[in-house]
């Protein structure tokens, strides 16, 4: 996603880690970091997966966006990002448990101000239905 102020995004999700393996990921990644596109949801290692991408809006207010990746869309619990291993910041199940470590995570970095939005990465391609699971974890 660009925008016309010089903003870019990247939701980082399956495909650069399973075309490319985990030195194609630190490649896209770089490149990405050169050309200043921001990227949620992918990283070299756990710590950047889970990062959001910060957008400073107008009036000192700050978009985060965190991404996040499940395996009912097809990724793989192999592909989670580690200690000193790149890959994606995956959800491992939608409990109240997993919800509250994000929620956790989330106030603290959250100013007041701030937007937060997240993207998350679920279900299958081209599939349109809506599990009551994933609609109470959206609504959490």
């Amino acid at each position: 996603m660009l925008d016309g102020r010089g903003n870019g995004l990247l939701h980082s999700r399956q495909q650069p880690r399973s075309r490319f393996s985990a030195a194609g990921l630190r490649e896209t990644l770089d490149v990405l970091e050169q050309a200043g596109i921001r990227s949620a949801g992918a990283g070299r290692d756990a710590t950047e997966a889970r990062a959001p991408a910060i957008i400073e809006a107008a009036d000192a207010r700050r978009v985060l966006i965190l991404a996040f990746g499940c395996g009912s869309s097809g990724i793989p619990p192999e592909w989670t990002a580690g200690r000193d291993r790149p890959g994606v910041n995956f959800l491992p199940d939608l409990s109240d448990r997993t919800l509250g470590s994000i929620a956790q995570f989330t106030q603290a970095l959250r100013r007041r101000e701030d937007l937060l939005v997240a993207s998350i990465h679920w279900g299958k391609n081209w599939g349109y239905q809506i599990s009551r699971e994933e609609v109470r974890f959206a609504h959490g």
